[in-house]
């Protein structure tokens, strides 16, 4: 009677100190279903889709505004193309005109009656004509005496005082005369005005016309 009892409960607890899981326990521990998905698992799955789906939207979106814009610069390069042809034919009879004109004045100056030099006399006075458009005065250097002067003045000065031009006055103290470059002369009477001025503060003044015919 022992032998059949102790090998029955060997049986029913064949690992000593071991006990045996009930039958619904395995049940419930059983292996996880492998399609199941937690709610946080599917809220994660669903922004990150979300977000996916986002950028795709926006891709395009700015697909469609670079063609636009690259529309818009070739649109405005050809308007801008078009308003640089306009302007330089705007300006190119302005250039021809200018060239022209630089043409005349050219021709005008080779005119053997249009520059001329007149010679500047202590003694002079009155008036004189003339049919030069400029003029350039060379002479001597005056004294207070009205006779030509022995000694260099400081500054000399001539001005057309009918337009106010002020000649620049070249002296040459090793012969005592001096030169002016070209004086422009208008229509009409035209008024000369010549000044030396001395070291010693003394000053002497000549005036003339040049009538221009």
């Amino acid at each position: 009677m022992m032998t059949s009892e102790s090998s029955s409960a060997t049986q029913k607890n064949p690992t000593p100190g071991r006990e045996t899981a009930p039958q619904s326990a395995k049940v419930l521990s059983g292996p996880r279903n492998r399609w199941f998905v937690s709610p946080v698992e599917g809220l994660i799955l669903a922004g990150v889709l979300g977000g996916f789906l986002y950028s795709v939207s926006n891709l395009f979106q700015e697909k469609d505004t670079f063609t636009a814009l690259l529309n818009t610069e070739a649109d405005t390069s050809g308007l801008a193309s078009g308003q640089t042809s306009d302007s330089q034919s705007d300006r190119t009879p302005a250039s021809g005109d200018s060239a022209r004109s630089e043409n005349q004045d050219r021709d005008l100056a080779s005119a053997p009656t249009l520059l001329k030099q007149f010679d500047f006399r202590c003694d002079i006075s009155g008036e004189s004509s003339t049919e030069a458009g400029k003029i350039r005065l060379t002479g001597p250097f005056c004294a207070a005496g009205g006779g030509a002067s022995a000694d260099s003045p400081l500054k000399t000065s001539i001005i057309n005082e009918a337009n106010q031009f002020s000649a620049t006055v070249f002296m040459d103290a090793s012969i005592q005369k001096f030169s002016t470059d070209y004086i422009p002369l208008t229509a009409g009477a035209n008024p000369i005005s010549v000044e030396f001025r001395y070291a010693n503060g003394s000053s002497v003044k000549k005036s003339f016309t040049l009538q221009r015919k």
